[in-house]
C-alpha cells in the first residue's frame, strides 16, 4: 500500500483538517498494533516434525521433576531422527524472533536455536543439536535453517533440517507460556497429540508426555 502522506502538498499539510486526518491515521495504526501485541489466544499446534515416519521416537519427554522416568529436569521433547537432514516445521502461524548459533557450555557441543512467537503470550523454540564439538558442524546446522529472524511463518511450514553427526543428534522442542517453559500437551491438536504419544510409546510404552 502506498503511503498517503507522500501525496500531501505543503499547503495541504498546513490545513487543520489534514493534520486531524494524519493524527487519526496514526492513532488507528497504533491501536491496531496494540491489539496484535495484546493477543493472548492459545495456539492449537500441529506436529513439530514434517513427517513422523522420519523419526525413531521421542527420546526424552517433558519433566519438571526429578522423579519422572528420565530422573531429571527436562523442559521439552527430544526428537530422534531416522537419518540425516530430517525436516522440522512450524507448529503454528507466527514470527521468527531469533536464530542463534552457539556453543552449549554444559555439553561442549554446538547447536542452533530457533524461536517462534505465536503472540505476546505463547511461543516455541527448536534447539537443533547435532551433538558435535566442531564449530564447523554448528555452521552446517545453521546453513540448514530455512528461515530468518523476522520472517512470518505458517503452520506446517518447514523451518529447518537437523544435521546429524551421531546417534545422539536430536532437536529439543520447548513450549513457552508467559516466557516460561511449560508442558505443551494441552495445546496440540488431537491428531498431533496421538502421533506424539505413538513416538513416545515406540520405546517407552509406560511413559506420559509430561511430568
Amino acid at each position: 500500500m502506498k503511503n498517503p502522506f507522500c501525496f500531501i502538498s505543503i499547503e495541504q499539510f498546513s490545513k487543520p483538517c489534514t493534520i486531524f486526518m494524519i493524527c487519526l491515521v496514526m492513532v488507528t495504526s497504533c491501536e491496531n498494533d496494540k491489539d496484535r501485541n495484546m493477543d493472548s489466544t492459545p495456539p492449537s499446534m500441529v506436529l513439530p516434525v514434517a513427517d513422523a515416519n522420519d523419526f525413531l521416537y521421542i527420546s526424552r519427554i517433558y519433566s519438571s521433576v526429578t522423579t519422572s522416568p528420565i530422573g531429571a529436569i527436562h523442559r521439552g521433547l527430544d526428537f530422534a531422527p531416522d537419518g540425516n537432514l530430517k525436516e522440522f516445521q512450524s507448529v503454528f502461524d507466527g514470527v521468527v524472533t531469533y536464530i542463534r548459533l552457539f556453543n552449549n557450555e554444559g555439553s561442549g557441543t554446538w547447536q542452533v536455536n530457533v524461536h517462534i512467537d505465536y503472540n505476546n503470550r505463547y511461543g516455541v523454540e527448536y534447539a537443533f543439536e547435532p551433538c558435535s564439538e566442531s564449530q564447523a558442524d554448528g555452521q552446517i546446522q545453521l546453513d540448514n535453517i530455512l528461515v530468518s529472524k523476522g520472517d512470518q511463518v505458517s503452520a506446517a511450514q518447514v523451518i529447518g533440517r537437523l544435521y546429524t553427526t551421531s546417534s545422539n543428534s536430536h532437536v529439543h522442542f520447548s513450549f513457552f507460556e508467559d516466557q516460561q517453559m511449560t508442558c505443551p500437551e494441552e495445546f496440540w491438536t488431537d491428531e498431533t497429540r496421538e502421533t506424539l504419544l505413538d513416538l513416545i510409546y515406540a520405546f517407552n510404552p509406560d511413559w506420559d508426555m509430561c511430568y
